[in-house]
């Protein structure tokens, strides 16, 4: 079920959604997109209408993690897709078929930039292909990553297991990697790009901040988080299982 609540906290309005539990749910324009256990779905947030659905095959169960998020990538034509065989792209207006690339399992929501589609895969770390036919452009070594790739001024960054790397957006060559002492377990926390400073999180630390240039800058210990942080105004907001936290990003 999707629910629209106010900031009143009523419910404005609901909808039935194909395929069980969601995902969290993309909105772009009028136009909201939520993968759930076994489809994708397309719905107009003003008419409060399903526009398309689409079937998926359910994924397995994880041996030592779990999904992070398998919402889609959305663009202006095209909508993303993670599936237990590959990335399939669909249009975004109809929800036909454009390709479907069969590699492992997608891990989570790929990262769409400069015409090209990076994906996070079990089995092939990251895979990067072309945005418009699916065409495999590289494949890194295989490494456990369960977060949306950043991508910015021609690199790619990633948690690889318990390490941070960056890649070369063009050929995945390997730039660097950020191991001691590295994440401190596994990350389900996208990372973010603040200027210079790429900040993540993991089952080990709540906040790691390392810039572009491989250089570790601050490590908060306290309470692991398996949940994206969000960032306002210099400030991360960790969320654990028993509560919310908020660590400044500033340093002397």
């Amino acid at each position: 079920m999707l629910y629209a609540v106010g900031s009143d906290g009523d419910i404005d309005w609901q909808c039935d959604l194909p395929g069980g539990r969601p995902f969290a749910p993309i909105l772009s324009d009028d136009d909201l997109f939520i993968k759930s256990r076994s489809a994708v779905t397309a719905l107009s947030y003003q008419q409060q209408t399903v526009e398309w659905s689409v079937d998926t095959p359910r994924y397995p169960a994880t041996s030592g993690g779990r999904w992070a998020d398998l919402s889609p990538a959305v663009t202006e034509d095209h909508v993303y897709v993670p599936r237990k065989d590959g990335l399939q792209c669909l249009e975004r207006a109809t929800g036909d078929d454009i390709w479907h690339e069969r590699t492992d399992p997608v891990a989570t929501t790929p990262a769409v930039a400069d015409g090209q589609v990076y994906a996070p895969t079990i089995g092939d770390g990251v895979v990067a292909m072309d945005a418009d036919t699916g065409t495999i452009e590289w494949t890194t070594e295989e490494f456990e990553c369960w977060t949306t790739p950043v991508v910015d001024d021609g690199v790619v960054y990633t948690p690889a297991r318990f390490d941070l790397v960056a890649l070369d957006a063009d050929s995945g060559v390997e730039q660097w990697r950020y191991t001691d002492p590295g994440l401190g377990g596994r990350s389900y926390t996208n990372l973010t790009l603040i200027d210079d400073l790429l900040v993540a999180g993991s089952t080990g630390y709540a906040v790691v901040t390392v810039s572009t240039d491989g250089t570790v800058r601050a490590i908060a210990d306290g309470s692991s988080t398996e949940f994206s942080h969000v960032i306002e105004d210099g400030t991360v907001y960790v969320a654990t299982r028993d509560g919310l936290s908020a660590y400044s990003l500033e340093s002397e």
